[in-house]
């Protein structure tokens, strides 16, 4: 499939007003940086980049959630981030999810965000668990936030509420 075709339909997507809040899986050919390329050349929408980074013994979704940590000049935001560095297993649920709804109100607009997972690995790699948090903290926010996520790993199956999107097939 050609990749301009691709891009065309990743951007049909994006400005589809149909298009709820929500985590979407993309299944495409087209590179993290292509696809980081041709949404920040669009003005129609906010773009933010967030790496989701492999980890042997940490979490992916925390490792995310402080990345997007470092790009909010916000005090709240940083002194939650300061206590998941410090939290008991007990209090990290709650402070994962207090900053998941403050980034992404940080980071709402009055039109819409999309926040890119970039990296090796997708979507799969985060625990159940922590996407619903994102999923529940995406339910808080009252403008429309697509964080969307290349398709990398074919082995592990997703979970019901990411949206499998194929651009390839897109209509």
């Amino acid at each position: 499939m050609n990749k301009d075709f691709q891009l065309q339909q990743l951007n049909i997507m994006l400005m589809d007003p149909g298009v709820k809040s929500g985590l979407y899986l993309l299944d495409t050919d087209l590179t993290d940086e292509e696809i980081k390329t041709h949404i920040r050349s669009n003005n129609s929408f906010k773009y933010i980049s967030g790496n989701l980074i492999q980890t042997s013994k940490g979490n992916v979704f925390e490792l995310f959630l402080v990345g997007l940590c470092h790009q909010c000049q916000n005090g709240d935001i940083t002194a939650l981030r300061d206590q998941l560095m410090t939290a008991d297993e007990q209090r990290k649920d709650v402070i994962i999810y207090s900053l998941a709804i403050q980034i992404l109100k940080h980071f709402s607009t009055s039109g819409k965000a999309v926040i890119h997972m970039l990296g090796r690995i997708d979507l799969s790699s985060i625990e159940l668990e922590d996407l619903d948090k994102l999923n529940a903290a995406l339910n808080c926010i009252d403008d429309t936030i697509v964080v969307i996520c290349t398709h990398k790993n074919r082995e592990k199956p997703m979970v019901e509420y990411v949206i499998n999107k194929s651009l390839k097939g897109y209509n």
